[in-house]
């Protein structure tokens, strides 16, 4: 820039100038001093910048940019300004518009960080006036509820820890992080143990007893974290004792747990009020949850199960708040029976519960049903044409009915092997079928002579007869292919699956059923 000489020649008279010429005189200096690049019209800043201060949501979509006062050095403002993540510099490129300048991030901006832009003071305008004052801007990402809150502690501030072993609970606003719990919160005398967590809480068990009467501060330092990544931004500090504990044990809640992790809550025996759980399966096992740690010892002398085999733990020893029992034996489907908690819970400081809880069963659930004989269907006639072939169709209450196994042509003539087949109907568990190879171990004709009958085969599809018993179509049918040799005598003939049938689920069936006709 052409640089103005700063000087004014006076073409009158040396004589003491007039006020005229005074004013004259200082109007042209001020004009000329105006325009002399000596003096700064305005200070070099920042001006404006964006996305301003505060939470912005979508960081992929936020414009860095700055807006100067004058018109700037762009190397120099390139040299001096700087864009941090959580204190580290962010990497990226400049576009130039003016007197604005757009940093471009090499990669967008994240959610759940704190941004800060920064131009040091050595970034100057284009005739090299430096920036009077550093310029810094603060930006975040994170919503502002996603700093974590301490909700509650357990024992409260200045009360009693309950028992030598007893455990510390803190409940945070959100998840709390497994690292800030072991490097951020300590104890005062200082305590060994483990940290664990669920949900929101974290459970703090000691790793050796703690002093009966002993006074312990638990600090947590503002560093301390969430899993949103924020830190707590203060120091928390609680005090509490360790005390005696004097609280009974008792139970909070009785559970049925079934072989696909569901549960059922366990609605009590009220006295005077008839209270029943169904439902029961044979694999179902029962859930007891107690208000703090008890010995598993003193709840397995406590329980029993009255019209039932023995409960049998399958917790390990020791203490805990939750213990799961199965029965030694499968109850009988149908059956009912009563789980007894006695009094004698005892916790880890010999506090013992004093009241009965009952829990009446009815083990009715519909995938524990053993397989039953509802009825059978064999042809009289079997070797006439379809449709001719007198089926006949009894139940286990058709007790000495008639049984037409005769004599002639298409029948069964004497002493003639007859292909013959009979089709057996089972009342089964829901989803579940009978097993085949149980079944033709289990199966025989019993008939005092009157015929024998050697089954061959045994089916679940492409039946002799398509269509079922009218009636019938919602139990489980089997066909049993065999020859049948009629002889001349007479009397009981007795149609028998033994106890033991097994179905797919591994139903057993108790008992034998039996269908007792007359030829």
């Amino acid at each position: 820039m052409k640089r103005v000489r700063c000087r004014a020649e006076a073409r009158f008279p040396r004589r003491a100038p007039s006020v005229f010429l005074r004013c004259v005189f200082l109007c042209v200096t001020a004009g000329v001093l105006c325009s002399c690049d000596l003096l700064r019209d305005s200070p070099f800043a920042v001006a404006a910048w964006t996305p301003g201060s505060g939470y912005h949501p979508g960081p992929q979509h936020i414009s860095v940019s700055l807006i100067f006062s004058g018109d700037p050095d762009m190397a120099s403002v390139e040299r001096n300004f700087s864009l941090a993540e959580d204190g580290v510099s962010v990497r990226g490129s400049f576009e130039w518009r003016g007197r604005i300048l757009v940093f471009h991030p090499l990669a967008p901006l994240e959610a759940n960080r704190d941004y800060t832009i920064s131009v040091s003071p050595g970034a100057s305008d284009y005739r090299g006036l430096s920036m009077d004052n550093a310029f810094s801007g603060v930006f975040t990402t994170r919503p502002p509820s996603s700093r974590p809150e301490l909700i509650s502690m357990d024992p409260a501030p200045f009360g009693i820890l309950s028992g030598e072993w007893g455990k510390v609970r803190l409940v945070f606003s959100q998840p709390p992080s497994p690292a800030s719990l072991r490097d951020h919160v300590s104890f005062s005398p200082s305590m060994s143990g483990i940290w664990d967590t669920e949900g929101n809480t974290a459970v703090f068990t000691p790793g050796v007893k703690w002093i009966t009467g002993q006074r312990y501060e638990i600090r947590i330092s503002s560093s301390f974290a969430g899993t949103a990544g924020l830190s707590l931004g203060k120091n928390i500090t609680g005090v509490f004792t360790a005390g005696v504990d004097t609280e009974r044990p008792f139970l909070i809640a009785a559970r049925a747990l079934f072989e696909d992790g569901s549960f059922m809550e366990l609605a009590e025996e009220i006295p005077g009020i008839y209270t029943e759980n169904s439902h029961w399966e044979r694999t179902t096992r029962l859930v007891l949850v107690f208000s703090e740690d008890v010995d598993t010892f003193s709840v397995r002398s406590a329980l029993s199960a009255e019209g039932a085999s023995s409960p049998v733990s399958e917790t390990p020893p020791g203490m805990t708040s939750e213990m799961i029992f199965s029965l030694s034996g499968t109850p009988a489907w149908g059956s009912r029976f009563l789980f007894k908690l006695g009094p004698g819970v005892r916790d880890a400081a010999g506090n013992e519960s004093e009241n009965t809880r009952l829990f009446r069963i009815h083990a009715d659930g519909p995938f524990s049903k053993p397989p039953s004989l509802a009825g059978m269907r064999l042809p009289m006639a079997p070797g006439k044409g379809a449709g001719e072939q007198e089926l006949a169709v009894y139940t286990p209450g058709d007790l000495f009915d008639d049984l037409p196994v005769q004599n002639g042509e298409g029948r069964f003539p004497y002493g003639t092997e007859v292909s013959e087949w009979i089709e057996l109907y089972f009342d089964t568990a829901e989803g579940a079928f009978v097993d085949p190879l149980s079944l033709m171990e289990l199966f025989r004709v019993e008939s005092g002579g009157a015929f024998s009958f050697s089954p061959r085969s045994v089916r679940r599809e492409d039946f002799s007869e398509t269509a079922p018993v009218p009636g019938w179509e919602e139990y489980e049918r089997v066909e049993i292919r065999g020859v049948l040799v009629n002889s001349t005598g007479g009397g009981v003939v007795s149609f028998i699956t033994g106890a033991g049938l097994r179905d797919s689920l591994g139903n057993l069936s108790e008992k034998a059923f039996r269908i007792s006709l007359l030829k």
